[in-house]
């Protein structure tokens, strides 16, 4: 069970743990497709309204209603009865206290980061000796030097030292049963302590690599033993003692077995480089390791590194390689779309920063848009007389397509467009269509040859598809072009296939048709491959893209037939190594264009959440985008982007009921204005009757799923 931060209770036994799920069964079932954290930290903060015995049940039902939002009696009743199983509330503090106590009496290496917890049987010596930490003098401090000469002779036969444990007053510390010599530690051992509490070797190697996943992150030590906590389901505490008790010693052993000679000596500069020296001291036989590293001598430590360089380039990750084994999940994004490379972010001139209570809002000025001289712009007139009808509504190409004139339509380069939404980069898209049905277009009779190519389109979104569908055949529809949908809802057979020149899809449905080898008599017909958002290549989604793209650079070594791949994408730093990664020739086939090129100013405010609970963050996130909603209300059309399709109809019942609360409902649309009296007409034609009622009021929802007539009423 993942970590979440800002919880209170988290099950100790495998009965609690079911009626645990229970509850946030039931909690997400009223919240909705929330991410985890989210159901989490709701459920969190109804069990602890829910045991609150001061609270009547009237009122605890209007103070859950307050974090989940209206619920009915038996959810109510079942939230209950859920509770009164629960018995261990309480004991998760009782324990995380006892080990909190623990740790403060543990001796931190604050450089190492590794906290030695004591044993009884040293707490009840040091309890017994009751000593006092005091300054030494300077002559103190020399006969301390001087017993130290002799420390490892005192030490009984069999039992180790204690790195960061505390000497008695005889120079001598006992051995920790749980501190293991980093001689012992190899690419296994992990996995032979996780097979004390699970045989199963399989669950036990999932296990290993998990551990070593979280004591390898960067997160503090409580935070890693309540990950490990969970991952041990509660239970094993001694075992998860001993991982946090040789957290460094566990890790950097396991990189130094993994690394080949030249990677070894990279390790070995790091770990000088992070005071971890004693660790390759006590590998090379150097048993006399002092009980506090730190207080080592800068002249011993230069001595000892003397051998090791000074300099090494290391490249993150590659430590942690098996050797000869490309490791795929080390290179993998887990955090996904939301992964950010760069450290520091720095905002343009003129950026300011509002705080309010439990959000911080950072405006960015919209940039000053490029003007663009008339004569530079290229007029429809340009395009052959046939050509024109697809742009039957323009007049001129606008900048930024006036610029790729030359090379979208004439040339068969591939194509990189990085530009902003509005820019029109789907009217390039439609300059390269163009330009591939005049390689099959008769000069003499002006007809196109449509048996003779295909162009694919694939766009990641559903909606879109839809909606390209719809543009592409207004457009396209003099031509004679038959333009298809195929997604997972929409299937088409082969025939149809064989009958449409441009088809829709996206990209998971375009892969798994790409890698069929049974029948590729129409995907060889392909010679212009278009996708749009390319900049996916950073989300979840992006080992599909690359697999398609991949795919057709193959096959077009092995046919040598071309196909011309046009790419388009939103504005990103890292156009470039997306051009190498497409095969784009940068002095020719690259367009880059800023937001100043936005087809009207585009001022942008990001909102961050100061709240720690997730679902304080989930309540201030609603709340404020009612306020910038309402602040646009009756001046302007908004559009709110939802993640989900189901979070669309919510989310817009949310704005009407708390705009219906604070008397602001008249804002969004006048009673006596004549859009009032069309939205109330166009609410009679839709089936569901939550719209019909949001309708009138001016709210609307637009996704895949929605009946097209109604979506095409919606976008009218």
């Amino acid at each position: 069970m993942q970590d979440v931060e800002g919880l209170t209770y988290r099950p100790q036994t495998t009965e609690t743990h079911e009626v645990y799920e229970l509850i946030l069964s039931a909690v997400h079932h009223v919240l909705g497709d929330q991410a985890q954290d989210v159901v989490r930290s709701a459920a969190d903060t109804v069990l602890e309204t829910l045991k609150n015995e001061n609270l009547k049940d009237f009122d605890k039902k209007k103070e859950v209603e307050e974090v989940l939002g209206p619920i009915t009696n038996e959810t109510f009743s079942q939230l209950i009865n859920s509770l009164k199983k629960i018995t261990d509330c309480g004991a998760e503090d009782e324990t995380m206290a006892e080990l909190d106590m623990e740790r403060k009496d543990a001796e931190i290496d604050e450089e190492m980061g590794v906290a030695v917890v004591l044993d009884e049987e040293e707490q009840e010596s040091k309890e017994e000796e009751g000593f006092e930490i005091c300054e030494e003098s300077e002559e103190e401090e020399e006969e301390a030097a001087e017993g130290e000469e002799g420390l490892s002779k005192e030490v009984e036969e069999g039992e180790e030292l204690v790195i960061g444990g505390t000497l008695s007053s005889q120079g001598k510390a006992k051995a920790d049963r749980d501190i293991f010599s980093p001689h012992s530690i190899d690419s296994f051992w992990v996995q032979r302590q996780v097979s004390e509490v699970y045989p199963d070797p399989i669950t036990a190697a999932h296990k290993a690599t998990s551990i070593l996943s979280i004591l390898g992150s960067e997160s503090n030590l409580h935070d890693c033993k309540n990950q490990l906590m969970g991952l041990f389901d509660y239970q094993s505490f001694d075992v998860i003692t001993r991982f946090l008790k040789n957290c460094k010693v566990i890790m950097w052993c396991m990189k130094l077995t993994r690394s080949n000679a030249d990677e070894c000596v990279n390790v070995q500069v790091t770990m000088h480089e992070k005071g971890l020296g004693w660790i390759l001291r006590d590998l090379a036989g150097d048993r006399q390791v002092k009980a506090h590293p730190e207080e080592a001598m800068d002249v011993d430590e230069i001595a000892r590194a003397a051998t090791v360089p000074k300099t090494a380039m290391l490249v993150p990750g590659m430590t942690l390689q098996p050797k000869k084994t490309v490791n795929l999940k080390s290179i993998t994004f887990s955090q996904g779309g939301h992964l950010m490379s760069n450290k520091k972010c720095k905002l343009p001139d003129g950026s300011f920063k509002h705080a309010k209570k439990g959000y911080e809002e950072i405006h960015v000025l919209a940039l000053k848009q490029k003007t663009v001289a008339a004569s530079n712009l290229v007029p429809i007139a340009d395009l052959p007389i046939w050509a024109r009808e697809a742009f039957q509504s323009m007049k001129m190409l606008n900048h930024v397509q006036s610029k790729l004139y030359l090379i979208a339509f004439g040339m068969d380069e591939p194509i990189l467009l990085c530009a902003p939404t509005g820019a029109g980069k789907t009217n390039v898209a439609m300059l390269t269509i163009l330009n591939e049905m005049l390689k099959y277009c008769d000069k003499m009779t002006e007809t196109i040859d449509l048996d003779s190519f295909k162009i694919v389109y694939v766009t990641p979104m559903k909606a879109l598809v839809q909606e390209m569908v719809r543009n592409f055949n207004h457009c396209l529809n003099p031509f004679g072009i038959t333009v298809g949908e195929l997604t997972g809802d929409v299937q088409m057979m082969r025939q149809q296939i064989v009958e449409t020149q441009i088809i829709i899809t996206m990209p998971e449905k375009w892969d798994v048709i790409t890698h069929k080898s049974s029948d590729t008599s129409y995907t060889n017909l392909v010679q212009l491959l278009i996708i749009d958002e390319i900049h996916l290549l950073h989300d979840e989604r992006g080992p599909v893209l690359k697999s398609i793209i991949a795919h057709m650079i193959r096959h077009m070594k092995q046919t040598s037939d071309y196909v011309q791949l046009v790419s388009l994408l939103a504005t990103l730093p890292n156009y470039e190594d997306i051009a190498t990664f497409l095969q784009v020739d940068q002095s020719k086939g690259l367009f880059y264009f800023d937001a100043s090129y936005h087809s009207c100013a585009f001022q942008q405010q990001f909102v961050d959440m100061m709240k720690k609970k997730a679902i304080k963050r989930y309540q201030v996130m609603n709340e404020v985008c009612y306020e910038k909603v309402l602040d646009q209300a009756g001046k302007n059309q908004t559009l709110v982007f939802m993640h989900l399709q189901k979070e669309t109809a919510k989310m817009v019942k949310f704005i009407h009921d708390m705009a219906i609360d604070e008397e602001m409902i008249m804002q969004f649309v006048k009673p006596d204005s004549a859009i009032c009296e069309i939205l109330n007409e166009e609410a009679n034609n839709v089936r569901d009757p939550n719209l019909r009622d949001l309708l009138p009021f001016g709210f609307a929802i637009h996704h895949a799923g929605i009946v097209k007539n109604y979506m095409f009423h919606f976008l009218t």
